[in-house]
Formats: structure tokens, C-alpha cells, sequence
């Protein structure tokens, strides 16, 4: 009697343990998932059906929302890096059109050069920090969209 109640104790611990509903079993990071956009919270975590952004050819699964988040900041920072790149080109382009001018005096091309040294220089240290930003933020979106992380 003993052996048959210890069997049926052992037997329901299993089986209660080894079911898990179905939407905690869908509502895992990398898990597939219908709904895009749907939303879940499960052990504190927020997730987000979508398509991971590290994942080539990706279908929708459940993705920790902090991945989405660090996408965004990645894909505004390489937006302002190319802008900045953009801006030094046109700031480029107006120097030389200046820098043209036969009518300048030697005054005046000595401040444009000195203005035009300056304006690289700040050009650069910008795009440099963009730079670097957005490598910092493709290393933050890359940790946080790693399935099982």
C-alpha cells in the first residue's frame, strides 16, 4: 500500500511538473509566435511578438522588449551618424564654393581656411562620437536580442 501511494505521489509530482500551459511554453524568447505586436509578461520580463532584428530571415517569435528598444536607439544613432556625414559634406561643398571666389582678399582666405579647418574639426569629433556610439549601441542591441539571454 505504501509502494502504491508513494508511486501515485511520484506519478502526479511528473505529471503536474511536466505540463506547462500552453502560454507559457509559446511565451519564451526565441519561441514562435502568430500575433505580431502581441504582448507578454512572464517572470518580469516583457516580451513582444516581432521579428528579432539579429536574426537573418526572421520569423515572428517572442522577443524581450529591451531588444526592440536597443534597436531603435541603434537604428536613430546610425541615422544621425549619416546625417552628421552628410551635413560635413554640404559644410565641404559651401567651403569650396566660397574658396572660388576670385574676389577674396588674403584676409579673407586666411579666416576661411581657418574657418574651414575649424568646422572639419568639430564635423569630425561629432561623426567620431556618433561613431562610436553607434557601435556601443549595435553591441547593447546585440546582447539584449540573443535568445536566452
Amino acid at each position: 500500500m505504501i509502494k502504491r501511494n508513494g508511486l501515485a505521489i511520484a506519478l502526479t509530482v511528473l505529471l503536474i511538473g511536466g505540463v506547462v500551459s500552453p502560454a507559457q511554453a509559446a511565451n519564451k524568447s526565441g519561441a514562435a509566435c502568430k500575433t505580431a505586436n502581441a504582448k507578454a509578461k512572464i517572470g518580469g520580463k516583457s516580451y513582444v511578438c516581432s521579428k528579432n532584428p539579429i536574426v537573418v530571415n526572421a520569423k515572428n517569435t517572442w522577443v524581450v522588449a529591451d531588444c526592440l528598444t536597443s534597436n531603435a536607439a541603434y537604428n536613430k544613432g546610425t541615422t544621425q551618424l549619416t546625417e552628421e556625414k552628410i551635413k560635413r559634406g554640404v559644410f565641404l561643398a559651401q567651403t569650396a564654393a566660397t574658396e572660388s571666389d576670385q574676389t577674396l582678399s588674403v584676409a579673407d582666405r586666411e579666416m576661411l581656411a581657418q574657418a574651414k579647418k575649424d568646422g572639419l574639426n568639430l564635423y569630425d569629433t561629432i561623426i567620431n562620437t556618433y561613431n562610436t556610439l553607434s557601435k556601443m549601441n549595435k553591441q547593447v542591441r546585440d546582447l539584449a536580442c540573443t535568445p536566452g539571454l
